[in-house]
């Protein structure tokens, strides 16, 4: 089990965390598949699409966070997708469209959306289909 030190700032914790993941994903990476039998290995898959849907949900909070600090909403979006084409390494268009993504789920009627991605019970396309769904009908 991975503790925090919580007199951490929250930019040591996000980094904490991330390095236990990639710890997590390394001893995962080692394991024999062909010992697991099929009901570990179905087990395994919907515990980490979970764990992506979390991760995913978190990424775009602070996508969204960064795209509304601009005063101009143009500018702050432009921000956010350049910082996912570098640093998330995203395509133009892909960047743009988590962009909206993230700027969609931070609106507040779109709130269960985004708690339920948070939760890992929906996945970050069934997210991107209800926030789309929601601007067609609004």
């Amino acid at each position: 089990m991975y503790f925090m030190n919580m007199s951490s700032t929250r930019g040591e914790m996000v980094v904490d965390l991330v390095d236990a993941l990639a710890s997590a994903a390394h001893q995962l990476a080692g394991r024999d598949l062909d010992a697991l039998d099929e009901a570990r290995l179905s087990t395994d898959v919907e515990t980490l699409t979970r764990a992506i849907a979390q991760a995913t949900a978190e990424r775009l909070r602070c996508v969204a966070a960064i795209a509304s600090r601009s005063p101009d909403q143009t500018a702050g979006k432009e921000q956010a997708q350049r910082l996912l084409q570098t640093a998330g390494r995203l395509s133009g268009g892909q960047a743009a469209h988590q962009t909206r993504l993230a700027t969609a789920l931070a609106d507040p009627r779109l709130e269960p959306t985004a708690a339920a991605l948070a939760a890992g019970k929906i996945s970050p396309a069934q997210a991107d289909a209800l926030t789309q769904a929601a601007r067609t009908q609004a």
